[in-house]
């Protein structure tokens, strides 16, 4: 199934909080119990540094000062933000289907404004869907 669309504007320097639940074809949402989650977002499609790196297990891994980063590259800064499967709209656990994404304050403020590229896949068991894709839109920030 072709993952959905999804446009994403946020504002550099300000946290990241974004909730979808996961359904199948019925609208019934999907247990998320033997799941993993990425995500990721470049500059485009095609750039092999990421600016993002947000998983279910490890968080999130920005750019640092440099803004972007190469996969296994030192410039990455960690956080412990990230996504949370079965997460509710605050990211408690115990939504069936709910995925809760989150990039702290600290992190934000060094992705670059402009207009990147995201998509956010499930992994169950080896078997990777990607679900949603877009624009990962970034407002620069006045007040520092």
């Amino acid at each position: 199934m072709k993952a959905g669309n999804y446009d994403i504007t946020l504002d550099q320097g300000s946290t990241f909080i974004f909730h979808l639940t996961y359904q199948n074809s019925s609208g019934a949402a999907i247990d998320l119990s033997s799941y993993t989650a990425a995500m990721q977002v470049r500059r485009s499609v095609v750039d092999d540094d990421l600016i993002l790196d947000i998983s279910s297990g490890g968080g999130v891994t920005g750019g640092g000062t440099t803004g972007e980063f190469s996969v296994g590259g030192g410039s990455a800064a960690a956080s412990s933000s990230g996504i949370t499967l079965n997460g509710s709209t605050v990211g408690a656990a115990g939504t069936t289907g709910g995925l809760y994404i989150s990039i702290d304050v600290d992190t934000m403020k060094n992705v670059p404004a402009g207009n990147h590229r995201y998509d956010l896949e499930l992994n169950n068991s080896g078997t990777i869907n990607k679900i949603l894709s877009g624009r990962f839109e970034v407002s620069g920030e006045v007040t520092r």
